[in-house]
């Protein structure tokens, strides 16, 4: 009746009538037309927005239907926000609640919306969002690191609020509460099988794969290379042993690499003059490098101890043969012995075993040199001041 409040929603409902008659009033003289109109008020009242919902939990979708009657009936749809493409929820559905099971929707956000078949729309403005339990993306991966350098775990999930633990051997690592893990400086105390449990807003929570924090294996000689004494022409093998990772070697004389000597062995088929010095190994693996002790070899003329008696010898054993205590040899130079001159015992290893100073002695004489720190074998006997060098064999007994 004219005068009585109307609640009015706009409506494309052919249910409705349209009343072709004017309605006045007497009194005031009012005219107007009432095409199609709807009577009561539908408002969305849950989700109010800015929630988060989680894939596979019911929520409620609730509203207020002021002026409709217990019995009415509604219709209820879900909506990504702002794409106005409406897939239905529930429909014919009485009362003022429903309770929804939130399907598995991609992550983002959404809207809901009531309808009634009398045309009334009552959308959400603002919208929640609906969000999956976590799930890892990139799982972490095994490192290596040598002791004392750094290694770093990472995990990558997707989820809304999104949080991180890293344990070790199941027990959680203090602070270790972000997608990285950094392990500063590793050493046999942090080897181990690494995870990271993923938690966010939505459950469950999800456990990344193991992954194994390895230590490299050391470069480490474990046998030194040996010096020696061949004799002109002969062949002479030099070794060492090592472990460690990924091992490779490279033979060096007197500080100079050695072209193609880059295995454990350094083979020489025939002993020349120029192979005298002291040889290095130069061992590398997966967690550096390490250089051997150095090995001296001596190659010797090719003269026997009965030839080096010959008088024109510039080094020759005067006596006793063998040596049992302080032994004589006689020098023979063109020209005086330059500073540092010396005379040295060196074992057939190669080790330089004792020295002593021969710098006053001219340019020949005779020379008495201590022999009881030496223990009995065959040694060389070496003369050498920088520009020189003469050697001979010496047998030492007791």
């Amino acid at each position: 009746p004219l005068g009585n409040p109307y609640y009015v929603a706009s409506t494309t409902s052919k249910n409705l009538l349209t009343y072709p008659k004017s309605a006045s009033g007497a009194s005031d003289g009012l005219h107007g037309y009432v095409a199609k109109h709807a009577f009561g008020v539908v408002e969305v009242t849950a989700p109010a927005g800015g929630e988060i919902y989680c894939v596979g939990i019911s929520k409620p979708i609730s509203w207020s239907a002021a002026g409709f009657a217990d019995t009415a009936r509604f219709q209820l749809q879900y909506s990504a926000y702002g794409s106005n493409v409406w897939t239905d929820v529930a429909k014919n559905v009485g009362g003022r609640s429903y309770l929804w099971k939130v399907p598995a929707l991609p992550t983002g956000q959404y809207v809901v919306r009531v309808t009634t078949i009398h045309g009334h729309v009552s959308e959400l403005l603002t919208p929640f969002t609906i969000s999956s339990p976590p799930s890892i993306t990139k799982q972490p991966v095994d490192v290596s690191a040598c002791g004392g350098k750094p290694v770093t775990l990472s995990v990558t999930a997707d989820g809304a609020g999104v949080k991180y633990q890293w344990r070790k051997a199941g027990v959680n690592i203090a602070g270790a509460t972000e997608a990285t893990y950094t392990i500063a400086s590793v050493d046999a105390s942090t080897a181990g099988k690494y995870d990271c449990l993923v938690s966010g807003t939505c459950n469950p929570s999800v456990t990344s794969s193991m992954a194994t924090v390895l230590i490299g294996t050391p470069t480490v000689i474990t046998r030194q290379p040996q010096g020696l004494t061949v004799d002109e022409g002969k062949p002479f093998t030099l070794s060492v042993a090592a472990t460690g990772s990924t091992l490779s070697y490279q033979w060096s004389k007197s500080g100079t690499d050695i072209p193609g000597a880059t295995s454990a062995e350094y083979t020489v088929s025939a002993a020349a003059k120029s192979n005298d010095g002291q040889y290095t190994c130069a061992v590398t693996g997966g967690c550096g490098t390490i250089t051997s002790t150095p090995a001296t070899v001596v190659v010797m003329g090719g003269t026997s101890v009965d030839e080096e008696s010959d008088a024109s010898a510039m080094l020759r054993v005067l006596g006793p043969v063998p040596a049992d205590g302080d032994l004589t040899v006689r020098l023979n130079l063109d020209e005086m012995p330059r500073q540092g001159a010396h005379f040295a015992f060196i074992d057939m290893r190669g080790a330089r075993l004792a020295m002593q100073g021969a710098e006053n002695i001219g340019r020949s004489g005779d020379i008495r040199l201590k022999t009881d720190m030496l223990a009995p074998g065959m040694y060389t006997l070496e003369f050498t001041d920088g520009a020189t060098i003469a050697r001979t064999r010496v047998v030492i007994a007791r």
